[in-house]
């Protein structure tokens, strides 16, 4: 407990100044202020002269700066306190600063005079913080995303001549950029995309490039071996002609199991019928019973499915938890060891059949349209 006495302050006398240290501490003070407003150090030196030193002395030497520090050591002094000049000093700095920036309308005066932002976070204690995190948050991981986009579209004639068909537009827009958008939008920014035909023309920026050089032979697998670094903790894979919405994405993010594929459920409608597709069957049809699992296990999945028995089509986008990445990493890598499999056409399908065939779980998350395979020039008229 330290009282502060302002006698002096108030323009009393030596006298008034030892009454009050005396009541103060005979009342359990343990530690006197003592305060002067003069530019000398002469109040504070006659009553340091006076006082018995019977308990440490504290005091603020505003007025009296150039009094050498060592003077008032040898007066018994314990403690100084130079009471606002940081603030002070951090006022004038930033009143130069606010009148370097309107002189000059540019940083380029004071940016080597002022503390980099490092600095602040340092001040902050922003590393315990993040350690804090680490230590009592519950552990997530964000999803990346792998869009397999090498190939040129060969049904698409002329428009696919300069880019390929993952730069077309729909409404406007490239494919490519609306895929972007929409795994930014449900939270995923770390997206690497494989190239290959017309790498150049592709102009998205904030993803990571792979390019799969042997694009016409190798197959959409081996676009995704040629990403395989990215196959770690939970990741999207996504066709790069495909477009789906938001909702469709969050389902498949929102499913526990390790690997699973993202299945329409309305393949038959239309067209489809007259075309090969990547069609499902599942351990469980769909349904649209109240409390039906909407994510059961995969029973098989390829265009050789009858379509009058298929439950579904696979749309292009598929989900691996962390453990299912380390599972799709493993498999992609020992099945690569023959490099001469890159240059063979390898589809999706058939990886996932290997490994279901070697005892990998898959599941189907069946969903109801809400997306779009762009594959001839029809489908973007349509």
């Amino acid at each position: 407990m330290i009282a502060r006495i302002e006698a002096f302050i108030a323009g009393w006398g030596l006298d008034e100044v030892l009454r009050r240290a005396g009541a103060y501490r005979e009342a359990g003070a343990d530690a006197l202020l003592i305060h002067s407003k003069i530019n000398t150090a002469n109040q504070i030196t006659s009553f340091m002269t006076a006082w018995d030193r019977c308990c440490p002395i504290i005091f603020v030497p505003t007025k009296y700066f150039k009094t050498p520090t060592e003077v008032f050591r040898e007066l018994g002094i314990s403690v100084v306190i130079w009471a606002n000049h940081i603030l002070r000093s951090a006022v004038s700095a930033m009143q130069d600063a606010a009148a370097a920036l309107h002189e000059s309308q540019s940083l380029a005066r004071i940016e080597g005079k002022i503390a980099p932002v490092a600095e602040l976070f340092r001040l902050q204690g922003a590393d315990e913080l993040k350690q804090a995190e680490k230590r009592y948050l519950p552990l997530s991981e964000t999803p990346k995303a792998v869009i397999l986009a090498a190939s040129r579209g060969q049904n698409f004639g002329d428009l696919t001549r300069q880019k390929p068909k993952t730069m077309l537009e729909y409404q406007g827009c490239p494919l490519l950029r609306r895929l972007v958008d929409t795994f930014n939008n449900c939270g995923i920014k770390d997206i690497s995309v494989v190239l290959g035909y017309k790498s150049g023309a592709v102009q998205i920026d904030n993803i990571h490039r792979f390019i799969n050089r042997p694009w016409k032979k190798g197959g959409i697998a081996s676009s995704l071996y040629k990403a395989v670094e990215k196959i770690a903790g939970p990741v999207m894979i996504a066709f790069g002609d495909i477009l789906f919405e938001e909702d469709v994405l969050n389902d498949l993010l929102d499913t526990n199991e390790n690997i699973v594929i993202a299945v329409d459920t309305s393949w038959a409608n239309g067209r489809k019928l007259e075309h090969d597709i990547d069609a499902v069957l599942g351990d469980q049809p769909p349904s649209e019973r109240y409390g039906a699992s909407r994510c059961v296990p995969l029973n098989a999945i390829g265009t050789h499915i009858d379509h009058t028995e298929a439950h579904g089509e696979w749309i292009g986008l598929m989900k691996l938890s962390t453990e299912g990445s380390r599972r799709m990493r493993s498999f992609l890598e020992a099945y690569y060891q023959d490099e001469s499999r890159l240059e063979t056409n390898t589809s999706l399908v058939h990886i996932l059949t290997a490994m279901q065939e070697a005892g990998e779980e898959i599941y189907v998350n069946y969903s109801r349209g809400r997306w779009l395979d762009v594959d001839s020039p029809d489908d973007l008229q349509l």
